[in-house]
């Protein structure tokens, strides 16, 4: 029991992706879309849609939607958030 337990647990655990981009809080727009520019990196589409002052969010992966896809949130220029 408790063996198949963690062989689950290793299987889940291996199953999250991190993160392509490279980045850290507090970098500018410029700075990590250059860093990144050989990054599967898209400026999220919804900015248009969501007219949200001085935010703007970038995604790994061109469906907005995917529950597995990280987004790059700035305000103001600087990355305030990874999620």
């Amino acid at each position: 029991m408790i063996r198949s337990l963690i062989i689950l647990l290793l299987i889940v655990g291996c199953v999250h992706k991190p993160p392509t981009a490279t980045f850290y809080i507090g970098m500018t727009e410029e700075e990590f879309v250059e860093v990144n520019k050989n990054h599967s990196i898209y400026k999220n589409s919804v900015n248009e849609i969501i007219i949200i002052k001085d935010i703007i969010s970038y995604n790994e992966d061109e469906n907005v939607w995917n529950k597995n896809n990280y987004v790059y949130t700035f305000q103001k220029d600087t990355l305030k958030s990874v999620h």
